[in-house]
């Protein structure tokens, strides 16, 4: 049986493939410094669990919180930063939409709420640009 986390992994990689804008999504960290692994397309995604935590809900249920990091990263090689940044927006905005469309992904948690936590650059990918969105999934554990 799937646990809890790798239920809602499945559920956020599916959500951020079904993107037309992202060319490719890693459900784990890659560390670009050392350069273990080459991203294979722009824009990417990248994400995996940050932290979860939990709390009394009643006498049968506990509330949980599972947290994911999902990066977005374009490219800056050939484009502007102006050209850059405005695709970023979109982006965002389009990862953002995708979440609150489907509040639950798809009856895996009671509500996801996804927003954007900061942005920044990757200077070890040639300034490339990076933005982190959080998706904060609710669920509501039932007690054996």
């Amino acid at each position: 049986m799937a646990t809890k986390f790798e239920t809602l992994n499945t559920k956020i990689k599916a959500k951020l493939e079904g993107l037309a804008k992202i060319a490719v999504v890693y459900d784990y960290p890659i560390d670009m410094a050392k350069g273990d692994e080459i991203i294979t397309g722009y824009p990417a995604a990248m994400f995996y669990p940050t932290e979860n935590e939990g709390q009394f809900h009643d006498s049968c249920t506990n509330e949980r919180h599972y947290v994911f990091a999902v990066y977005l990263i374009i490219e800056r090689k050939t484009v502007s930063y102006e050209v850059a940044h405005n695709a970023m927006r979109n982006l965002v905005d389009d990862v953002i939409d995708a979440f609150d469309n489907d509040y639950s992904l798809s009856g895996s948690c009671k509500m996801v709420d996804a927003a954007p936590s900061m942005w920044g650059q990757l200077p070890q990918l040639d300034d490339a640009l990076m933005a982190e969105v959080l998706v904060r999934c609710k669920v509501i554990y039932t007690i054996t």
